[in-house]
């Protein structure tokens, strides 16, 4: 899909988000997650929200995003959109550049590590126990 790229809304700066028309999305509803790539470069898990019609024939990236896949603003583009593994939405939001999404993040991983290390440690008195 050839897109112009234009600069994301002020809202959504820094939020690792692409804003797409819903006829380029491959089905993929807003607020998901899903990995852009522009054909032959760069690759970037977004979250993609979208436009109004008439905006059809442009993708509005956020600045850091369009760092990540190495693009202009005022450019054409072809880009491609998949969706993704829900340990790819995991390590997306560990590597977000929102801050508060990235320590909440770390803060669940944690204390799923922590959960499995007391889970471990509950059962060794059952293990040992002759």
């Amino acid at each position: 899909m050839m897109l112009t790229v234009m600069p994301a809304y002020d809202f959504d700066n820094y939020k690792d988000t692409i804003r797409i028309h819903s006829f380029y999305r491959n089905g993929l509803k807003s607020g998901r997650l899903g990995r852009v790539s522009v054909v032959g470069g760069e690759s970037t898990i977004v979250a993609v929200r979208g436009l109004d019609d008439k905006d059809r024939e442009i993708i509005r990236i956020d600045l850091e995003t369009r760092r990540r896949l190495q693009v202009s603003l005022d450019h054409r583009y072809d880009f491609t959109l998949k969706r993704i593994w829900p340990w790819q939405a995991v390590w997306w939001a560990c590597r977000s550049s929102d801050p508060a999404l990235r320590v909440a993040t770390w803060i669940a991983v944690l204390s799923f590590v922590l959960g499995l290390v007391g889970i471990g440690i509950s059962i060794i008195p059952f293990i040992t126990k002759h």
